[in-house]
């Protein structure tokens, strides 16, 4: 074989092998990002007691042909999922806000949920100081993450230090929360949705059901009832 023959097939075979090695490298990187990511997902909101049968409730709209669907639903869902529907074991609201929160002439935007006073005995998310089945009783309660905590009273006990919402209201702090693992919430204070006053839902102008802005529904199912079929429910992950 002539001697630019032999480099020619050698090139050849050097590219081929190439190739074949990125490929092989591609493909094992995507499956490891696809594990990743599957990995990652399935241990979303996994931490809470009854998580197989928690559901997030959302809102389907049909206009002009296309489907929308939202995570938020009407005010009232709650009240009549509650009433009319016998499976559904619990219920709870929230309504994720961002505010200025802080103490005397230091304030800090931070992100905060509106909720009804049973929502960390449905999503049960750890205290470290406090009792989740009366923290969010009273209607000035907050609980508050470790971490606002300190930023707010540094070493000192915050149960029952106040701290306000600017231009809101004054809350009490009732609990503090323990570490949270992966969550789909995003918060650094749950607050007693009756704290907003005439805002709040059992006090505030009757919305119409197409108004879904902003409150997220949760239902606990009782044991033996298989999770709902409707596009309407949606796990919380």
């Amino acid at each position: 074989m002539p001697m630019f023959a032999f480099f020619h097939v050698l090139r050849r075979q050097a590219l081929t092998t190439l190739l074949n090695g990125v490929g092989l490298a591609l493909g094992i990187a995507a499956f490891l990002l696809v594990g990743l990511y599957v990995a990652e997902e399935v241990s979303v909101d996994r931490g809470f007691t009854h998580a197989d049968r928690l559901y997030r409730l959302g809102s389907a709209f049909d206009i002009g042909g296309q489907s929308i669907i939202m995570d938020s639903g009407p005010t009232d869902l709650a009240l009549t999922v509650r009433q009319e529907l016998p499976e559904v074991e619990a219920v709870t609201r929230e309504e994720p806000d961002r505010v200025m929160l802080g103490e005397g002439s230091r304030f800090f935007e931070q992100h905060l949920l509106w909720a009804d006073p049973n929502f960390l005995q449905v999503l049960d998310y750890p205290l470290e100081q406090g009792d989740a089945a009366t923290a969010l009783a009273r209607p000035d309660a907050v609980v508050v993450t470790r971490s606002l905590a300190r930023t707010l009273f540094g070493d000192a006990d915050p149960i029952g230090r106040t701290i306000q919402v600017r231009h809101g209201p004054v809350l009490t702090v009732t609990g503090v929360l323990a570490p949270i693992e992966r969550s789909h919430l995003v918060f650094a204070a749950i607050a007693a949705d009756a704290a907003r006053g005439e805002q709040s839902w059992s006090k505030a102008k009757a919305r119409p059901w197409n108004d879904v802005e902003g409150v997220l529904t949760y239902v606990r199912l009782a044991r033996g009832y298989p999770p709902p079929r409707s596009p309407l429910a949606c796990p919380p992950t």
